[in-house]
């Protein structure tokens, strides 16, 4: 939501479509992770130890496939509502600010790399 708060505060046009389209993707990606986590992980196997998961790929492939597509989307992949609204709100505080805009941009780069570790361990 820092992406967010930066196009918000960019005062900026690209900021405030990208803060607002943001805000959006992320209303539908983050409840379909809590969905597929909390409502179907959870009330089939009973555990949220997470080693205890491992190779459930197996048994249910598109579960996998709608977890990997919803990470993939949390993370910001291009083509996706929260790449772009990123991408425009990082772009509105580019206009403002060449320095916040770059440690942003570092600091998303950090994020891509604790989700591919927690994917991995799925």
């Amino acid at each position: 939501m820092a992406s967010s708060l930066l196009g918000t505060f960019s005062d900026t046009l690209y900021g405030l479509v990208g803060s607002i389209l943001f805000g959006l993707a992320h209303g539908f990606v983050s409840p379909g992770l809590f969905i597929v986590v909390g409502a179907i992980l959870y009330d089939r196997c009973g555990s949220r130890i997470i080693n205890y998961y491992r190779g459930l790929n197996v048994l249910l492939p598109l579960l996998g496939l709608l977890f990997l597509l919803l990470t993939f989307a949390n993370m910001s992949v291009p083509l996706t509502g929260n790449f772009i609204g990123e991408f425009l709100s990082l772009l509105g505080t580019y206009q403002q600010n060449i320095f916040i805009a770059s440690i942003r941009g570092w600091l998303i780069l950090s994020r891509i790399n604790w989700l591919f570790y927690f994917l991995s361990m799925w």
